[in-house]
């Protein structure tokens, strides 16, 4: 009997969301799209320069989390992509959640939120560390 391999699926779900969420972020600063405005973009509208790292970044691990999956080598690169997407993704969290929308008069959502983007950051960690 055939089994599916929940860390596969952990590692698709992973690099799709990488993979869309660059595109997304590279769409936002070129037009910012409605529905994802500055919001979509992980260090604001006046970041430009950070924003386009972080999206290709992601975008780039992204595609090395997919190609690992298919046991493709892609060298020592995810030993670069994968602690660089972590790093910007808690850069991301300590901008977003502390700077930009610090915790007010709805914490129990403020706190969903950050247990969101601190879940996924041990889910990169956890590709690292493997």
């Amino acid at each position: 009997m055939n089994t599916i391999n929940l860390g596969s699926v952990i590692r698709w779900c992973a690099g799709i969301f990488l993979i869309t969420l660059g595109i997304l972020e590279l769409n936002a600063q070129q037009a910012l799209l409605p529905g994802i405005g500055t919001v979509g973009l992980p260090f604001g509208a006046g970041n430009e320069v950070l924003n386009v790292i972080a999206a290709l970044i992601e975008l780039g691990a992204g595609i090395v989390i997919i190609l690992a999956s298919f046991r493709v080598s892609v060298g020592g690169v995810h030993r670069i992509l994968i602690p660089a997407v972590a790093v910007v993704w808690i850069l991301r969290i300590i901008y977003s959640f502390l700077f930009q929308n610090p915790p007010n008069h709805d914490l129990l959502f403020w706190l969903n939120e950050l247990s969101i983007e601190v879940l996924f950051a041990a889910i990169l960690w956890s590709f690292y560390r493997q």
